[in-house]
C-alpha cells in the first residue's frame, strides 16, 4: 500500500464504533457532551465519502 493510500484511512478505528443511522447524531452528541470521541466516530464512517469527493475533484480539475 502506498503512503498516500494509508493516509486516506486516517480515521479508521478498530474496533469500529457503534453505528448510528444518522451520522449527524454524532455531531449532536459531541455538541451536548463535549466528548472528542464522537467526532472521531463521525469521521470513521464519513471519511470514505469525503475522500471520494476530494478524489473526484482532483480528477475533474486534473490536480
Amino acid at each position: 500500500m502506498k503512503e498516500w493510500e494509508k493516509e486516506l484511512q486516517t480515521y479508521r478505528l478498530t474496533p469500529a464504533p457503534p453505528k448510528e443511522n444518522d451520522l449527524q447524531n454524532y455531531i449532536l452528541r459531541y455538541l451536548v457532551e463535549k466528548e472528542d470521541k464522537y467526532i472521531a466516530w463521525f469521521l470513521h464512517y464519513y471519511e470514505r465519502t469525503v475522500n471520494g469527493k476530494a478524489m473526484a475533484a482532483v480528477q475533474d480539475y486534473a490536480m
